[in-house]
């Protein structure tokens, strides 16, 4: 008897990793990419967030920030090139003709690889500004407040 319990045993427990899902990014020949999950996954990108909308807004990070008066509060797709981000509550940079933003995912149980350093990114989501430092202060020197910006992101595609 203790026999046949301990072979149902070892055969439940077998039977059960056999089928454990890897949850993340998986590549067509069955590679775990990474451990990050992904909602949409293509020969030529994957998505992570919601789907990416096809949107009229479309520019360039660095185009963005300069008509940023007129596209403020616009929700549209900003493309750039990715880097890493040391900050706590950044997963990516998006960085393109010498403007870079901070990439903050809208839905926080998200996150992107760090890997992507480097690759053409594209993110749906609002660009927002934010004054760095004491803005009084830069008044009284007759010096521009520095600008830092944010990409509230709803949607990130990583090019592969």
């Amino acid at each position: 008897m203790r026999k046949i319990l301990l072979l149902l045993s070892f055969l439940a427990f077998t039977t059960s990793t056999a089928f454990a899902q890897v949850e993340g990014v998986v590549s067509p020949s069955g590679d775990v990419m990474s451990d990050m999950q992904a909602t949409e996954i293509t020969e030529e990108h994957i998505i992570f967030g919601e789907p990416m909308p096809d949107v009229m807004e479309k520019f360039r990070l660095g185009e963005a920030i300069q008509k940023f008066d007129h596209l403020r509060g616009v929700e549209m797709q900003l493309s750039g090139t990715a880097q890493k981000c040391a900050g706590e509550d950044c997963w990516i940079l998006l960085m393109d003709g010498g403007q870079k933003a901070k990439v903050i995912l809208l839905d926080d149980r998200l996150s992107i690889p760090v890997d992507v350093a480097g690759k053409e990114v594209t993110v749906f989501g609002m660009l927002e500004e934010f004054l760095v430092g004491n803005p009084d202060q830069a008044t009284e020197t007759n010096e521009q407040t520095p600008r830092e910006f944010h990409i509230i992101a709803r949607s990130v595609r990583v090019s592969r």
